[in-house]
């Protein structure tokens, strides 16, 4: 029997959203079970078993494939494509939501980093949260990705997660 496990880097952002490295169904069965909705910010294909589950389970999978903040002079933009993630978070239709990356240290480290923006939560604290699921590998550009995220119209909407 395999070993059931936690998907690496996975939490409760707040009830109904989580974040994790890529998921793998043989290992993480039991923490995708229940799940309604995936944001996958990579374009690493799932394989047959990923593609079965998800299909028999009925699980709406956005692919919002966002560039890594690796390089100053491709660095992805604050822009609608965090926006729209944003919004697939934001309407409860959608939870139990994941979302996940490669390692879940980098871009969904922004796009939740993105999402504390909108709760209001101060930026020293969301960098400390950054810095706890990036460990020793954070990112300067995903900082300053994060700090220059600016929801705009988003903020509108968020009243429901809003820090205790």
């Amino acid at each position: 029997m395999a070993n059931i496990t936690r998907p690496n880097n996975f939490g409760e952002v707040v009830p109904g959203i989580y974040r994790s490295a890529f998921p793998h169904v043989g290992l993480h069965k039991t923490h995708l079970k229940g799940i309604k909705t995936i944001i996958k910010l990579v374009k690493t294909p799932y394989n047959e078993a990923e593609n079965e589950f998800i299909q028999v389970n009925g699980i709406n999978v956005y692919l919002l494939a966002l560039k890594p903040n690796k390089d100053s002079n491709e660095t992805n933009e604050c822009s609608e494509d965090i926006n729209m993630v944003m919004k697939i978070l934001l309407d409860r239709k959608n939870h139990p939501i994941l979302i996940h990356c490669n390692h879940g240290k980098h871009r969904t480290g922004c796009v939740v980093g993105c999402f504390r923006r909108l709760q209001g939560w101060k930026l020293e604290n969301i960098l400390e949260e950054y810095r706890m699921y990036a460990g020793t590998k954070f990112r300067l550009l995903d900082e300053e990705f994060i700090e220059r995220y600016e929801p705009g119209q988003i903020r509108q909407i968020n009243s429901a997660f809003r820090p205790f």
